[in-house]
């Protein structure tokens, strides 16, 4: 008795290990989320924060009045309109989901490294479950019991300024969601 195989099982054995090769060579894994990160949102989000601590240090009201104070806040202003507007692009919004439009984006550990223009998301994502006209008023995070939620108070227009009101959404790895 040999141990080499026989003239049938030569024909029958590539057959039989061709799928087994196929799948060897084929990655078929999903690349894993990671966090956002957009370094120029920090950076504008930190020129809007060095602006409002300036305003408070000056409490005369004579810096903040002048032409390259005024440019300056118009600027910061303007970046978080410009960044809350991008990140709304990248959201897709079912309900009360809102996810990522490839799927790539790990919602946990973006809030929590905060490397990007937090109040700009935070804005986008309050705008994409509540009301495209929202503006910011404030934004807080809370990670109380190891979970993950952003609080947003937001005012909407209308005579004598408008309403204000807040959503709240939890943050899960793949997803954020109204509550």
């Amino acid at each position: 008795m040999s141990i080499l195989p026989g003239p049938a099982m030569k024909k029958i054995l590539p057959l039989l290990l061709f799928p087994f090769l196929l799948s060897c060579g084929r990655k078929t894994s999903k690349p894993t989320p990671g966090p956002l990160v957009d370094t120029a949102g920090a950076l504008a989000e930190s020129r809007r924060s060095d602006l409002q601590f300036a305003a408070v240090r000056d409490s005369t009201g004579k810096a903040g009045s002048t032409r390259a104070a005024l440019d300056l806040r118009a600027s910061a202003e303007g970046t978080l309109e410009r960044d809350a507007r991008r990140y709304a692009d990248t959201l897709v919004v079912r309900g009360a989901v809102a996810t990522s439009r490839d799927g790539r984006i790990d919602w946990k550990e973006t809030w929590r490294k905060g490397r990007f223009d937090r109040p700009a998301l935070a804005l986008a994502v309050a705008r994409q479950l509540v009301d495209g006209r929202a503006a910011l008023v404030e934004w807080s995070l809370d990670s109380a019991q190891g979970s993950l939620s952003v609080r947003v108070l937001y005012q909407l227009p209308g005579p004598y300024g408008g309403p204000i009101d807040s959503v709240v959404f939890g943050v899960d790895t793949l997803s954020m969601v109204r509550r």
